[in-house]
């Protein structure tokens, strides 16, 4: 039993490093793509504004601490464009984990609507963020320097991708590069 674990261990360990870079390799070639694909920006964007509207349009209270557990399963708007956009096979629902897009937007929104709140309030205008909430989401996510660098940091984080979270990793990788050689993925339609 020994000498067939001496013998097979570095099989086994060469597999796996040949499987990591195999992995490596295919998502830096995804992320060069991405950061040049002006579609999985506007969806990404898209997304941002649904958590926004969502959030802003439930919220009674601000400046807001946390959105509660109850609210994030009645987040009706991401739910359904996200379903929407993967039925459509466009990569940002096709490479993306759904719970990583949804919790990063949460954040950002949170942080980007506690600002605005601020701003309203220190100009003692009557301003209620409820009542135009996708007025402020569309302002909060438009084509801006600070959302293009926040969609390259989502992008470029290897845990945001479904592959590294799988078990299914061979799959993953025919996936990623489908969408590099655009034999699945046609942002065409968007």
């Amino acid at each position: 039993m020994l000498l067939l674990t001496i013998i097979f261990h570095p099989l086994v360990y060469a597999q796996e490093h040949e499987l990591n870079e195999k992995i490596n390799e295919t998502l830096d070639s995804v992320k060069i793509k991405l950061s040049n694909d002006t579609a999985t920006y506007e969806q990404f964007l898209l997304l941002g504004k649904c958590v926004c509207n969502d959030i802003a349009k439930h919220q009674f209270t601000y400046p807001i601490d946390s959105v509660q557990q109850a609210f994030k399963k009645r987040n009706i708007s991401f739910r359904k464009n996200y379903a929407w956009l993967n039925f459509m096979h466009f990569p940002i629902s096709s490479l993306f984990i759904e719970d990583s897009l949804y919790n990063v937007f949460e954040r950002q929104t949170i942080k980007l609507l506690n600002d605005k709140y601020r701003l309203f309030s220190e100009r003692s205008e009557k301003y209620k963020i409820r009542q135009a909430s996708e007025l402020v989401c569309e302002s909060i996510y438009r084509n801006t320097s600070e959302n293009q660098s926040f969609y390259s940091k989502f992008i470029n984080n290897d845990q945001n991708y479904i592959i590294i979270n799988s078990e299914f990793i061979n799959y993953h990788i025919e996936i990623l590069r489908q969408y590099i050689n655009e034999y699945r993925y046609n942002n065409n339609g968007w």
